[in-house]
């Protein structure tokens, strides 16, 4: 019967052990988050002469440690051929379902403002949105567009 006892306890220990390493790795299975897939960002592109400015916008996400493919993937289209484009390049852009749409000049916010409804455009170069129509007001903006607004006869608080 001892012998019999002896046997038990060894499965046992057998067993436990087997437990405890299976809960060591079990982390890492069960508490593994599933990686994120990049955000993407649009860049709708007024021209197709300024890219340095697309160049400079990954410099300072680089510089706050976000890396290309990896955090965020940049959907660039440049109006190269003409601002007639625009609204066709929007369309493209609303398709790859962007978390933002950068835009530069007023066309390209209209543009994008028309073609993806739900986004939100950050508008780095062009006149005000509250003129077209696009913003609430310069300190309210209320919508889905925001960003910088070149007002050569000063601000219009509206």
């Amino acid at each position: 019967m001892a012998g019999d006892r002896d046997g038990g306890e060894m499965t046992t220990r057998r067993n436990l052990l087997v437990m405890l390493g299976a809960a060591a790795g079990a982390p890492r299975a069960l508490f593994a988050q599933a990686k994120k897939p990049p955000v993407v960002i649009g860049w709708l592109h007024g021209t197709g002469t300024n890219k340095a400015s697309l160049t400079a916008f990954k410099e300072g996400l680089a510089a706050v440690h976000h890396t290309e493919g990896a955090s965020f993937v940049n959907e660039a289209r440049w109006a190269e051929g003409g601002l007639g484009q625009i609204p066709a390049l929007a369309d493209e852009l609303k398709q790859k379902k962007p978390a933002v749409i950068v835009t530069y000049l007023d066309v390209a916010t209209q543009a994008a403002a028309k073609a993806a409804p739900g986004t939100p455009l950050v508008q780095a170069v062009g006149a005000s949105p509250v003129d077209a129509g696009l913003a609430g007001s310069l300190a309210r903006p209320g919508g889905m567009v925001t960003g910088v607004t070149n007002l050569p006869g000063g601000p219009s608080f509206k």
